[in-house]
């Protein structure tokens, strides 16, 4: 498990060690195995998850989508996964951009797979109140990227999902993409 801020890791390491007070991630390990199709998705089923997630993760870096290699120590082609969550469009340098993509999945293994989630053509996103700004992707640009990194055409899939009707969001839609590294 890699993450830029410090901050962050301590919040994954608590709930990793089950310590009181930790961030519940509950809701969203029982939205992952709705959408996953497991049945049925009872308080067991998620600590059942929980219990498995927290056995897999077994280290905590610094990680930085501008160095190559984005995790210290990290061997080029050696992932079996890798994930990046809103991370790759929260550096709003465009001409960086293919280097930050090259960055990361240069760790994954032949036949690894890539999974991303991103905002979909954001500006900017408030924390606080402080917008910070966020380069504007969609699909495209990772169906145009991935096939020059040694990805397989047609192992990319996506799905774009609209925002939660109703709720204040600095965004209309996110994509949920995965790809196969031939």
């Amino acid at each position: 498990m890699a993450d830029y801020l410090p901050a962050n890791l301590r919040v994954i390491g608590d709930w990793v060690a089950a310590r009181p007070g930790c961030f519940d991630w509950g809701p969203y390990v029982q939205a992952t195995l709705e959408l996953e199709g497991v049945a049925p998705v009872d308080a067991a089923a998620v600590e059942a998850r929980e219990r498995e997630v927290r056995a897999k993760l077994r280290g905590f870096f610094h990680g930085d989508l501008t160095a190559d290699p984005p995790v210290p120590g990290a061997s080029p082609a050696s992932y079996d996964v890798v994930m990046s969550n809103y991370c790759l469009e929260a550096i709003p340098e465009a001409d960086r951009f293919e280097e930050r993509v090259a960055n990361v999945v240069a760790l994954l293994r032949p036949g690894g797979r890539l999974v991303v989630q991103f905002t979909r053509d954001m500006a900017s996103y408030p924390v606080g109140a402080v917008d910070f700004p966020v380069l504007q992707v969609t699909e495209d640009d990772f169906l145009r990227l991935l096939p020059r990194h040694g990805f397989d055409v047609a192992s990319i899939e996506y799905e774009v999902v609209g925002a939660e009707p109703g709720l204040d969001r600095s965004y209309a839609s996110f994509v949920m993409l995965g790809a196969t590294k031939a």
